[in-house]
């Protein structure tokens, strides 16, 4: 387990156990928005984006 799901782990299970501002923050909302999910999110979405690289590139690599 990683560091972003470390985390994303401890900020959910201090949300809802109403711990100071982890309680204000939602569990989950969209990435520019701080939520205790907003690294997970990202890395999400980032891994996404390797991934289609990744695909394309093999992709344009096999035609050759």
């Amino acid at each position: 387990m990683g560091v972003i799901e470390l985390w994303t782990l401890v900020a959910v299970i201090l949300h809802f156990a109403g711990v100071e501002n982890f309680k204000d923050w939602p569990v989950i909302a969209w990435p520019t928005t701080w939520s205790c999910m907003c690294l997970e999110l990202w890395m999400l979405i980032l891994y996404a984006i390797i991934i289609i690289g990744v695909v394309v590139t093999a992709i344009f690599a096999s035609k050759r």
